[in-house]
């Protein structure tokens, strides 16, 4: 051997394993969508009730609009990853 490595697997598998790992994109797109809407209707509540830490008094709402943002961030990264693997799989 001249120190490359070489896959042992077929490519019909190595397809295979590649389109499944994307198709699990959209399940968890679904997961963190619903997180994200989630937290958004949890931080109105807390914004409207005027929730605040025990200790500080900060009020907590703004933390979790960090955490919506977030999870907007993942879920548009992962939807189009989605799209990435939908064309790529059309193309052929």
């Amino acid at each position: 051997m001249n120190g490359t490595a070489v896959s042992i697997r077929p490519p019909v598998e190595r397809e295979i394993s590649t389109h499944n790992r994307h198709g699990h994109s959209a399940s968890v797109f679904d997961f963190f969508a619903i997180a994200m809407f989630s937290a958004l209707s949890y931080s109105s509540e807390m914004k409207t009730s005027g929730e605040v830490s025990q200790d500080l008094w900060i009020p907590i709402y703004p933390f979790i609009y960090v955490v919506v943002v977030g999870c907007a961030m993942m879920s548009s990264v992962l939807f189009f990853n989605f799209l990435k693997a939908i064309r790529k799989m059309v193309k052929g």
